[in-house]
Formats: C-alpha cells, sequence, structure tokens
C-alpha cells in the first residue's frame, strides 16, 4: 500500500513538474512575470504535505525559482524570485523598473534618481528632468537650500555651492531682511548684525548693549562724552553744557550745578572754581562758600542777615538796608532788573539802559520772589 501511494505522488510531482518547467519557459521567452493558476497551487501544496518541507514561497529575492510558488516575493521571472508589477515601494530592492510602483529602479532599489544623479530618462528622476544625462530641475522651479548644478534651476537665478540662493552676508553688510545674513539678524540700519557701542544705531534692539542713546549711538555714555538725557550717561548727569558727569577745576561750564562740589561756576571765565571765603568779591550767591552770601551793595561774600532780620547797621543787612525805625532788614533801595531808572547808582546791577530801565537780576534770592 505504501509503495502505491509513493509511485502516486511521484508520478504526481512530475507531472506538476513538467508544467512548472513549461511556464518558466514562458517567463525565460517573454521576461515578464508569470503567475501560476490555482491548480499549481494546489498540487505545491500537496508536495509540501507529502514531504513534510516548504515548497511554497520559501525563497528570497533574487534565488533561483521554478514557479512563483518557491518565493517569499510570490513572483518568479526569468528562473529568479522578484516583485510582481508594480508592487515595491522606493527603497525596496529591485532588478527591474517593472517591479517598483515608481517604475523607477536605481542602484538595485526602487526609487527615482537625485538631482545630479546620472539618468537615461526624465522619468529616472526625482526632478522628472534629465538633461545631458543628469537629473536636474525646471527653470527657475529649485527654492532656496535647494541641489543645483546651473543657476537657471533656482527661483533665486543663483546657485552657490551647489544649493539655491544667494551666499549669507556677514555683519556689517547692506540687508534687506533677516534671512540674507549670516546672524540672522537685518538692522534698522539695513546691516546685517548688532551694533557695537559707540556706533550708529535706529533702536535700542540694533544694540549688542541693547541700548540705543539719544545721539543715536549704541551704549552708555561716558563722564566728558556728548549726552542729550541723563539716562545717556553712566553717570546719569548730563549737565548743560550737554557733556556726561561734572565738570572738574578749571573746566568750562554753564551753571554751578554743573561743577563739582564746593565749586562754583564763575561768570567772568565760565570755569569751575574753589567757592569764595568771606570778605571776597563776588557776583552771585553761589559763587561764596556755603553759609556765606553774596552782597548785593558791597559784591562781598560774608555773613548777613537777611531781609526780616533784626538789625543795627546797614552794614550787617545784605541789602544794606536796615531801617532805623523798625530795626529790621529792608529789600534793597536800588532797583531789581526792569524796573524804570535815571542813573546806574539806582538799579542792582549797577545798569541803567539806554530805554531807562535797569538790567540784570536781584541781589538775593529773596529779593527774586
Amino acid at each position: 500500500m505504501k509503495f502505491f501511494n509513493f509511485v502516486i505522488i511521484t508520478l504526481f510531482s512530475c507531472n506538476f513538474i513538467t508544467r512548472s518547467t513549461a511556464a518558466q519557459d514562458k517567463e525565460q521567452i517573454s521576461d515578464q512575470p508569470y503567475v501560476e493558476s490555482n491548480h499549481e497551487i494546489s498540487q505545491s501544496n500537496n508536495l509540501r504535505k507529502a514531504f513534510g518541507r516548504c515548497y511554497m514561497y520559501c525563497k528570497d529575492y533574487g534565488s533561483s525559482c521554478r514557479g512563483s510558488w518557491d518565493c517569499k516575493t510570490k513572483y518568479c521571472s526569468g528562473s529568479k524570485c522578484r516583485h510582481s508589477i508594480k508592487s515595491a515601494s522606493d527603497g525596496t530592492i529591485c532588478a527591474y523598473p517593472w517591479e517598483c510602483k515608481s517604475n523607477s529602479c536605481h542602484g538595485s532599489k526602487c526609487g527615482k534618481k537625485d538631482h545630479g544623479s546620472s539618468c537615461g530618462s526624465s522619468t529616472e528622476c526625482k526632478t522628472n528632468l534629465c538633461s545631458l544625462n543628469k537629473c536636474i530641475h525646471y527653470f527657475k522651479s529649485a527654492s532656496d537650500g535647494a541641489p543645483c548644478t546651473y543657476y537657471w534651476e533656482c527661483k533665486s537665478y543663483s546657485c552657490h555651492g551647489s544649493k539655491c540662493g544667494r551666499p549669507l552676508k556677514t555683519d556689517g553688510d547692506t540687508c534687506g531682511n533677516s534671512l540674507e545674513c549670516k546672524s540672522t539678524y537685518c538692522n534698522s540700519l539695513s546691516k546685517c548684525g548688532k551694533v557695537k557701542d559707540g556706533n550708529a544705531c535706529g533702536n535700542s534692539e540694533d544694540c549688542e548693549s541693547t541700548y540705543c542713546n539719544s545721539l543715536s549711538k549704541c551704549g552708555k555714555v561716558k563722564d566728558g562724552d556728548a549726552c542729550g538725557k541723563p539716562s545717556d550717561c553712566e553717570s546719569t548727569y548730563c549737565n548743560s553744557l550737554s557733556k556726561c558727569g561734572k565738570v572738574k577745576d578749571g573746566d568750562a561750564c554753564g551753571k554751578t550745578s554743573d561743577c563739582e562740589s564746593n565749586l562754583a561756576c564763575f561768570s567772568t571765565s565760565m570755569q569751575c572754581s574753589s567757592k569764595l571765603k568771606e570778605g571776597h568779591r563776588c557776583s552771585y550767591f553761589d559763587e561764596c562758600e556755603d553759609g556765606l552770601a553774596c552782597s548785593s551793595i558791597s559784591n562781598k561774600c560774608g555773613t548777613f542777615l537777611d531781609i526780616g532780620d533784626s538789625c543795627e547797621t546797614n552794614e550787617q543787612c545784605i541789602t544794606d538796608n536796615c531801617d532805623p525805625s523798625t530795626r529790621k532788614c529792608l529789600r534793597s533801595n536800588k532797583f531789581n532788573g526792569g524796573t524804570p531808572c535815571y542813573s546806574d547808582e539806582e538799579c542792582i546791577s549797577g545798569i541803567c539802559a539806554w530805554k531807562l530801565k535797569c538790567l540784570g537780576g536781584c541781589g538775593t534770592q529773596k529779593e527774586c520772589v
């Protein structure tokens, strides 16, 4: 009985192989994939059951095969296991273009060729253009950053370093937007990069120090340099001569508050100098040392009684006018600026102008009120 079964199976196998060989011959002639019939698949399943080993879909891609049932890919073409028509995705191993969904087999893998690769037709290229046997872009179709061979491939009409786009600009170069700059910053003066202290700026964002001063330069200003407002200065003081910092002894000034402590701005020289001691001639009250006043009558620094203080003699009063009846210091007998006059002696300033009015101001702080 066993012998009888063996004979039947052997005859059945021979018949199957004969059919498969015919199918294989057909594939070799046409070099096109051949699909086995349902009858052949059924026969191969019977063989697998009879001999206890794999007879279907066992062989890897590229292995020799007698029929499609031999291959894991379920396709046998030209006695080799292949992919079925247009079934393989890009990146899958291939031998023929018809195996690939993209209909392109390049370097034994499915997929179209990259820019710059050798080609025989445009269908081989990802760019869909093959020119002079190279995959390239169409005229002005590639964005900046895309690979290029010729400048005319790029939308920007510029191919630099095998990439579309103009070379990035360095700090200080003229720019239209931040994308043009290596530093990725185009400042308000249309220059690439942040601005260093001391150089021109349009706003504080332009500056490395994040401060654009009122003179349109980056950074805080040192003492002695020009300023427009106190916040421009490192010392936070902008004097009346539009320079940062207090003025030193012997340097030019505009007013006493410009000068360092214990110095006054003298009207005769417009320089800062030491304040005057008692008995020295003065022009303004702030020229005298602290605690002293400048008499508008004697024009000397001293300790004087102010208007309204009790007095015995005129010399005691800063106005040189002690009322004999009240024994109080009164306002000066001389006139303030703007008061009608007939002679210089009538004016505190000592000048009666041609319009017959006293020039100048007042002798004391209280007289100025």
